[in-house]
């Protein structure tokens, strides 16, 4: 299950964690959606209480007084980052239900555009009539593809597809013993399939 809300408290000013947390406990109170917030509103409104005073006092540039300020500002932070919790745990898949108690969608990620394997290795395999391949992992990729030709690459070279695979490696098997064969791979991701890699040719054993 995905958040469908997020805390996004840690960058906040005290004065900004303030006004996020006076919206919060306003839209969840009296909120059906969330009938018994944890932690509780009234000690996140203490909590917001605390440095509201934290920040007046640290108007006078005490040493103590600006601690204080960091103190009671970090003490918001983790309650309004608990009841983010405790949202999304209540609002389960409720969208709706989560941007109600004033926290903020949190964003999809998108999915990655995949790229080209790159630096594909083709080597003569331990086993008969075999030609071992492998390949540097692509971020977002889903499944290779593997193509061969027999002999070097030319412009009338025929590309047949040979095996799809989840990991950076293969074996190609049932070659012709001592026969040159080229390859080139593709990725495949959420949103798109790659080109192809560059060619590598190599011996079936």
């Amino acid at each position: 299950m995905r958040d469908l809300i997020k805390a996004d408290v840690q960058r906040l000013t005290p004065d900004q964690l303030v006004g996020k947390a006076g919206h919060i406990v306003d839209s969840m109170t009296g909120n059906a959606s969330f009938p018994t917030p944890d932690p509780k509103l009234i000690d996140v409104t203490a909590a917001q209480t605390t440095l509201v005073q934290a920040i007046e006092d640290a108007k006078s540039f005490s040493r103590p007084a600006i601690v204080a300020k960091k103190v009671a500002a970090e003490a918001l932070r983790e309650l309004l980052a608990d009841l983010a919790a405790y949202v999304n745990l209540t609002a389960g898949e409720d969208l709706n239900a989560a941007v109600s108690s004033g926290y903020e969608q949190a964003k999809t990620p998108s999915p990655v555009l995949v790229e080209a394997p790159t630096a594909l290795v083709a080597r003569t395999s331990a086993e008969f009539g075999a030609i071992d391949l492998s390949w540097p992992r692509v971020e977002g990729v889903r499944m290779y593809f593997v193509y061969m030709t027999e002999g070097a690459v030319s412009n009338a070279s025929e590309w047949k597809l040979v095996a799809s695979t989840t990991r950076s490696r293969h074996t190609v098997g049932g070659l012709k013993s001592d026969a040159y064969c080229s390859f080139r791979v593709t990725a495949q991701g959420a949103r798109n399939t790659s080109v192809a890699s560059p060619t590598s040719t190599a011996k079936a054993a």
